[in-house]
């Protein structure tokens, strides 16, 4: 009896150490995620921004160098990033949510990839 109530024990701290070992995956998949939604809403504002820029006249008086736009792409590019880490235009967040929605009705072994993703929305549940 006191080999199976120490099997027993054991068998319950291994789940428990699974659990939290899943628990760990599961807050690095979804920081993963969040820092990839952020990454994307970084990437979408530099665009959005350098398009806005395109639309303003070049200063003819001093000229326009190369340079100076490379060194404006570059600013444009840190202030984005700003503008994301303070929390930007929401787009992260609202990915985040959804993509989590997403992937919550999965099936625990399905990884979310671009193709299931596609599968699913395309209402094919099998995924290549």
């Amino acid at each position: 009896m006191q080999i199976d109530g120490t099997l027993a024990g054991m068998r319950g701290a291994n789940a428990v150490a699974d659990g939290k070992m899943a628990d760990a995956q599961q807050a690095l998949h979804n920081k993963k995620l969040k820092e990839a939604c952020k990454g994307f809403e970084t990437m979408f504002l530099t665009l959005m921004y350098k398009q806005m820029r395109a639309t303003v006249p070049k200063d003819e008086l001093f000229g326009h160098s190369n340079t100076d736009e490379i060194i404006e792409s570059y600013r444009d590019e840190a202030l984005m990033e700003k503008v994301s880490d303070a929390g930007g235009i929401g787009l992260a967040d609202m990915l985040y949510k959804q993509l989590k929605v997403e992937q919550s009705s999965l099936p625990g072994n399905v990884k979310l990839t671009p193709e299931a993703l596609a599968a699913l929305r395309s209402g094919n549940k099998e995924s290549k």
